[in-house]
């Protein structure tokens, strides 16, 4: 699921009174099925959107995602020998029950409405060593426009990392005071809008 996309349907969840664990592909190395920062929605009925990369990684966090309480931040390693894959890389995920409060509703709605402008965003995520918190900080250009999860660490810091980073798909990791900030850009897919329904148009389309 394309991160644009994964943004935007935790948003409708949300806005809709849904309660349910995100598992969030934080760091890997070596031969692994997926990208760092490849997400997993995991419903209470066991129902799962986007992926891991499949298999029995994404069989063994789907199980694990439902044993995550409301409001509980866990993050965990996993060795792909060990459950039997044979890329043998491993795997560090976040996992975090968001539940359908005005903070978490009102954070994601300003990440819709920043996807639908179609201009590049910054998600960072402040993960705590020692606390069950999830700080989060939604980025635009130089700007913080939404916060969730309390105070963030290093806030400055963050958005100085936000700032450098150029790619489409950009990632960056920061450590911080109690714990490590991750940092995703998030850069909306361009809209084209097509006038006219003629041939020229439809070659256009094509």
């Amino acid at each position: 699921m394309k991160s644009t996309t994964f943004y935007t349907r935790v948003g409708e969840l949300l806005s809709s009174g849904k309660e349910f664990t995100i598992a969030d592909l934080l760091e890997t190395h070596g031969s692994v099925p997926q990208a760092e920062r490849a997400k997993l929605i995991v419903h209470p009925d066991g129902r799962a959107e986007g992926t891991l990369g499949g298999g029995d990684l994404e069989a063994r966090v789907t199980a694990d995602a439902l044993r995550v309480n409301p409001g509980e931040v866990r993050v965990v390693e996993y060795n792909l020998a060990d459950l039997g894959m044979v890329c043998g890389g491993g795997v560090k995920v976040l996992y975090y029950r968001l539940q359908p409060v005005p903070e978490e509703q009102e954070f994601y709605r300003a990440v819709e409405e920043h996807a639908a402008t179609g201009v590049p965003f910054v998600i960072a995520h402040a993960v705590m060593a020692d606390e069950m918190r999830l700080p989060r900080l939604l980025i635009v250009e130089n700007s913080v426009v939404a916060r969730a999860g309390g105070a963030f660490p290093a806030e400055d810091g963050a958005i100085s990392a936000a700032i450098e980073l150029g790619s489409p798909e950009g990632r960056a990791k920061l450590s911080s005071p109690g714990g490590t900030i991750y940092l995703e850009r998030v850069a909306p897919l361009p809209r084209l809008l097509i006038f006219g329904a003629g041939h020229i148009g439809a070659s256009l389309a094509r």
